[in-house]
Parts: C-alpha cells; structure tokens; sequence
C-alpha cells in the first residue's frame, strides 16, 4: 500500500466525517481516484486537481469531534508553515459540505518505515541515511518551537531511493496548539515515546523526540521494537558486532534523564558518524552529509547547560572562527593555502576535492583535582595516669566535626596523622594491679627467690646440688611495678581516630572517537576553572563530567569523604569536513585556532612523495660513492 502522509499507527476509529468520500467524488476542485491508505484521523486518495490536471494526494478527515478537528487542522497548519525538504508539504487545506475536512499533499511515491521494518532490520547505510534525514526535520521543528511528539515508524515515509519524509503532525505541541490533555495517553503513547512524556505538560522539550528518535534507530538497526520504559537497550552487538561502537549514541539519546540527551539530532548524528565511520561507508556518499556543503555549528552541551561558566572570549572566538570556514569557499581556501606550505601535500587540495559537509564544533576536555579526607572510626588508647580522677561530662563531638591540621597549600596530602577526639578521655584504677602499682613476680611467683641446680665438685666426683638464690626479675622483692599503668596505679583512656588527606586528578573528555585526541588536547586552552560542590546537579547535565563526578564520587565511604573539587575545563575548536575523492568518501578534520590540518593519505601527493624519495636516495648514494672513493685512494 502506498504511503499516507498523515500515516500513523494508531487504531481507526468508529465516528465518520459528514459523508464518506470515495473515488470518483469531488471535492472543491479535487476529483479523488482509488483509496491509498488510512490512519487514525484520515482516509487518503490518489486525485487530481481539476483545473491544473495535476496529481496530489487528498487526505480526508474521518472523525468528528473538536479534538480530532482541532489535531487535524494542526497537522495542516503545521506541515505548511514548516519548509523542509524532509517533511512533506501540505498544498491545500478546507472544508467540504459533503464530505468535511481535507487537506493536500505532494504524491509522494513512498511507504511507512513501518512497512520496512515488518521484514526485518534495515541495512546500515540505509537506517543511517534515513536517520539523518529525520533528524534534519526535527531540528528545524525544534528551531520553530514545535515539539513533534510522535516520531516513530509509522510516521516517517521513506522512497525507493532512502529518501525520508516525517509526517503525522497531529499530536505536536506548539506555543499556540490546541490543549490535547484530555486525549488518553494509554491509547497515543507508543513504545517510541520518552518516559516523561505526557499531554498535560504544556511546556514539553525537544529531548522528547531526541529519545524517540534514538529508539527508531534501535528499530531500524535491530529490528525490535525498542523496550519498555526503564529497561536498557540491548547492545547493537549482538546483531552486527560492527554496530557495537554506536551503542553510546543510543544510550545517551535514550537516557531516562532528558537533560543527558543530545541537545539536537545533528549532534546526535555528529556522533553517529563519528562512531560508525570506520565501520559504514554507504556507496554514493555519505548518509549523514546530504544537507549540502553548507557549513554547520552543533553547539556543544556544556555550552547549553553551563556557558555562564564558560570563557566568553573562547566562545566568541570559535564562533568568528567557525564562519570563516562556512561562509563562501573558507574551507577550500584553508585547504589550498594549507595544501600549498609543503611540498608533500596534495596541490589546490580545496580544488581537488568534492565537499560534502562541513560540521564546527568545540570539544572539551575535564580535569577534576579532588581532595579526600580518610577519618577512620575512633578507637579506645590507653597510657599509665598519675593524676586525679579525670571523667569529662561533656558529649564527646563526631570526628568528622573536629578541627584538624591541615596544610595551607590547597590538595597537599597529609600521611596518617592520630588524633585525638576532645572530651573523650577517662581515668580509672588500673584493672590489672587493681591500683596497688605492683604485681607479683611472675618468675618467682611472689617468692622473691629462685631453686636453681647446679653441677659441684668434690674428690669424689661431680654431682648436683639445689641452691636459692635471688629471684633476678624482681631481685628478691617478689614483686614488679605494673607493666600495664607503668606502676603508677590509673589509666587514662581517650578516642583517637586517623586522620588521612590525598589528592586525586580525574579526566575526561567529549567524545571523540575517530579523532587525533592527542592533536586536539595539544591545542587546548583553559575556558573555566574553579572550586565546585560535586554534589550540585548542575555538574552532572553534561554527560562527560556527570561520568567523571561518579568515578571520582566511587571512592566516599563512611570513612572517606570528599572535601574539596576543583573542576578545569579546557576547550579546543575542531571542524570536520565530509568530502569525496576520486569517488570515495573521506573525511578531514581542522583542529585549533592554528587550523591543524588532519587526514588520511588522499591529503598527500603520492607520486611528489616518490619523487623526493628516489631524489634523497640518489643523493645518498652519491655522496656514499664519493665517500668510499676517497678512502680507498
């Protein structure tokens, strides 16, 4: 069955429009031909205007009611205030005595993903190419605050040729849409929809349609339906091995908290490609570079979240940098002055190739210094106590509430240092010499004396005799000073706890895989640095240091806390440029203010290369020759 395009997976229901249209029926100036499909809210026919003799496709309203009329007349308004080569467009829209509401479309030759996905899971190169050109769609909605709602296979069309259209707008929230609280969110929230999603929110984001986005994806390259709420994606892995890298990508779409989401689907395919570029290269170019050679900015999401925090100087800087590169020929003229500085470069390199996409973009790096402090549970020390009765009546404080010392430079360890708690100390008899200083001998047993045989001689022979003499433990007083009080009769018992601080460097960066990370970093520069409260929810809105606040937060305890955070962000600018060469697409990245060019071996010219080669050989062997020459005459 051709595609609707205002298809839908939703049930049909019983309530008619005023009089059920059918081929050959006329409204306005619109003759309909043969039923090409349905949805929940319209029928849909072929037809043809009858005055331009031109084909289009009319979709007929087949419910009544306000609310079906109201998201009716919403998807007309909104398909046709929206221009976008990835959603179809609405030509016309009225009303008709006979038959009701209607509006126009294109004929667009094409059917539901849905109708793809009933046979299985799609080939990459295609579920990437309609991914890009969905998520295209949703971020110009984004751009005019509409939030779709309802992004899911059966509202997406797609061409023989991959093409893809979104449609189905009924259900978008717009500042000025109808109030569609009242519909049953049983009945309309589908296994693609976020898990925060409902009708009564009046204000929704577009992290809704990131998240349902990501779970068509799922579809598209498992080919299962994506699971419940709360329940994790199984790993692309265990359909194609090859897809594995892209698992981060459907994670973070799919996270259940919205603000770990990607902030626009062209950050999310940014990432797509980064993650499957050595593993996809669909043939014809590639499927997330179609939009043109027009330069785009993805706004990174620590700039959403924390730009107050953030080097205005930087951002300004790599904002003027990034429209250099887009506006005109920036990047062929980078690439041929770039091109021109080295002899083993490809000459005119801006000129030999064929741009596809231009993507600006700031990675940044984390470096998180964290100062723990290790308090252990105190324990009982006694030392011998000559003093008065000692017994504090006051409440002895938690150790954590204890002023210690600590070094003045900020981070420094401190090796394990006892302390001793306040209020804690306690005198008492000496429980071994219950007082008396003395305990009895334990050699002599209290005799003061020892029996001691020894060999004599007399002029009969040698024999043995017994004889006493002094005990030399206790030298014959039968009793010791008490080894346990040191003779001194009392105790003194305190708490003690050991007090340990070290200092720890955490890191971590934006994701950049397939990238030279080395190149990046070296080319970094400090754009916020600062104490922070690890506990603070701001910090953990940005994925990256949300991973690096829990790895680093893995180490509290009940004996460990974390006393201070000190949170250094470094930023560089990076522009990645999809091209084709000799009808293989590639890729090249521009790092840094310094515009570091960075490439496979297309950037070089081989046969130059060669050349010089064979000439330093050549010189090489000239100058062995002559050297040998000269030794043997």
């Amino acid at each position: 069955m051709k595609g609707s395009a205002m298809a839908s997976s939703r049930q049909p229901a019983k309530a008619a429009a005023s009089s059920a249209a059918g081929e050959g029926a006329e409204i306005k100036n619109y003759q309909l031909g043969e039923r090409i499909g349905q949805d929940e809210l319209a029928m849909a026919y072929s037809a043809r205007h009858q005055t331009l003799d031109r084909e289009v496709h009319v979709h007929v309203l087949r419910r009544s009611g306000w609310i079906a009329v109201s998201r009716f007349q919403l998807a007309a308004k909104l398909a046709a205030r929206v221009q976008h080569p990835h959603i179809v467009p609405v030509l016309d829209a009225g009303h008709d005595e006979r038959y009701g509401y209607y509006l126009v479309t294109p004929p667009i030759k094409a059917e539901p993903l849905q109708t793809l996905l009933d046979q299985g899971p799609l080939a990459p190169p295609l579920a990437i190419r309609i991914f890009a050109h969905i998520g295209q769609a949703l971020d110009e909605l984004h751009r005019q605050q509409i939030i779709h709602r309802d992004v899911q296979p059966q509202t997406i069309l797609v061409q023989a040729d991959g093409k893809a259209y979104l449609t189905g707008f009924s259900l978008a929230a717009t500042p000025d849409g109808p109030d569609l609280s009242q519909l049953d969110e049983a009945d309309y929230l589908t296994p693609y929809a976020a898990p925060e999603q409902t009708f009564e929110d009046r204000t929704p984001e577009a992290s809704l349609d990131i998240y349902a986005l990501g779970a068509v994806l799922y579809h598209m390259l498992t080919g299962d339906v994506p699971p419940g709420t709360g329940i994790e994606p199984a790993s692309l892995a265990v359909r194609n091995p090859e897809l594995a890298p892209a698992d981060r990508v459907l994670r973070r779409m799919m996270a259940p908290q919205p603000h770990l989401r990607y902030p626009s689907a062209a950050q999310a395919a940014a990432a797509l490609r980064g993650a499957l570029r050595s593993v996809v290269e669909p043939s014809g170019g590639d499927a997330l570079s179609e939009a043109g050679t027009e330069g785009q900015w993805l706004e990174n999401p620590l700039e959403i979240v924390l730009r107050s925090r953030l080097t205005a100087d930087f951002l300004s800087r790599t904002q003027q940098r990034a429209n250099q590169l887009h506006n005109g020929e920036g990047v062929r003229r980078l690439l041929d002055s770039w091109s021109g500085n080295n002899p083993v470069r490809r000459r005119q390199l801006g000129q030999a190739i064929r741009i596809d996409q231009v993507v600006s973009y700031n990675i940044y790096f984390y470096d998180l210094k964290v100062l723990y402090e290790t308090r252990t549970y105190p324990e009982t020390r006694e030392r011998p106590f000559s003093g008065s009765r000692v017994s504090s009546r006051k409440q002895a404080p938690d150790r954590w509430q204890i002023d210690v010392p600590v070094p003045e430079e900020p981070f420094a360890d401190v090796p394990p240092t006892e302390v001793a708690v306040p209020n804690s100390e306690k005198s008492s008899v000496c429980p071994r010499c219950k007082g008396e200083t003395r305990i009895t001998c334990a050699r002599c047993q209290g005799r003061g004396t020892l029996d001691i045989k020894r060999a004599v001689k007399t002029p009969t022979g040698t024999h043995s005799e017994l004889q006493t003499v002094d005990c030399p433990d206790c030298g014959g007083q039968a009793l010791l000073p008490c080894d346990r009080c040191d003779g001194q009769g009392n105790l003194l018992e305190s708490s003690v706890f050991q007090f340990i601080r070290r200092g720890r460097l955490w890191q971590n960066t934006d994701d950049i895989e397939g990238l030279p990370q080395r190149t990046i970093e070296e080319r970094s520069e400090p754009v916020s640095s600062g104490p922070i409260d690890v506990h603070d929810p701001m910090w953990h809105a940005v994925q990256p240091l949300h991973e690096l606040i829990e790895e680093a937060t893995k180490s509290v305890s009940e004996e460990t806390r974390i006393v201070a955070a000190e949170l250094t962000i470094r930023g560089t600018p990076v522009t990645e440029v999809d091209y084709t060469f000799r009808n293989k697409p590639r890729t090249l990245a521009i790092i840094g203010f310094d515009d570091n060019v960075r490439g496979d071996l297309s950037l070089f010219d081989s046969e130059r290369i060669l050349i010089i080669a064979l000439a330093l050989l050549l010189v090489v062997l000239l100058v062995a020759v002559v050297y040998f020459g000269v030794v043997r005459g």
